[in-house]
């Protein structure tokens, strides 16, 4: 994984140089630009890179991890779209009309998503907690942004509470439809 992560470093680095040699010459105005740009966005990278590398060496916590995560990956996904738009006025219409398309298109991700911040803030269930939601009983095994991964017990041939065996991936968007039973957690 050590070895990857350099290779990648050294790879975007490379680039920055090759982007910044070739912005000596003379090209025009256009061209220089977007050399200027995109040795811009692979310097954002390199640094969201070394800073997710960072966060993944000090975080004991999966769960900090995956925040800290999202969190720098939406950073540099806005740091880019402004470096190329400039004007933050351009910038604030591009993300409105976006948004209102991918509200469309990604309703039930993004009810999952805020599903996920409910189980996270609210503290409904954790990895480890068993947990009922519809008619769905299990040990959650992994919750991430866009669904919770159970260990079934008992199920539809089993009368006693005993893994099945079975692994249910359970989008997060059903807990805001469906009431949620945790047998782990205290009131």
């Amino acid at each position: 994984m050590e070895k990857k992560i350099i290779t990648t470093f050294i790879f975007l680095f490379t680039v920055v140089i090759l982007l910044r040699i070739l912005d000596l010459f003379n090209f025009g105005d256009m061209f220089k630009d977007i050399l200027l740009n995109l040795s811009n966005t692979v310097i954002i990278l390199i640094i969201g890179l070394l800073i997710i590398y960072i966060i993944r060496r000090i975080t004991k916590q999966r769960l900090m991890r995956k925040i800290s995560y999202y969190t720098v990956f939406i950073t540099i996904v806005t740091a880019i779209f402004f470096m190329f738009s400039g004007n933050l006025f351009e910038l604030g219409i591009s993300f409105g009309i976006i948004a209102i398309v991918l509200t469309f298109v990604f309703q039930n991700p993004i009810l999952s998503l805020v599903a996920w911040v409910y189980v996270i803030v609210g503290d409904a269930y954790s990895e480890g907690d068993r947990i009922k939601i519809g008619n769905i009983k299990g040990d959650v095994i992994d919750i991430n942004p866009i669904r919770t991964k159970l260990l079934e017990v008992g199920g539809e041939y089993l009368a006693n509470d005993l893994p099945s065996g079975k692994t249910v991936y359970l989008p997060n968007a059903v807990l805001l439809s469906e009431p949620l039973f945790n047998y782990t957690k205290d009131f």
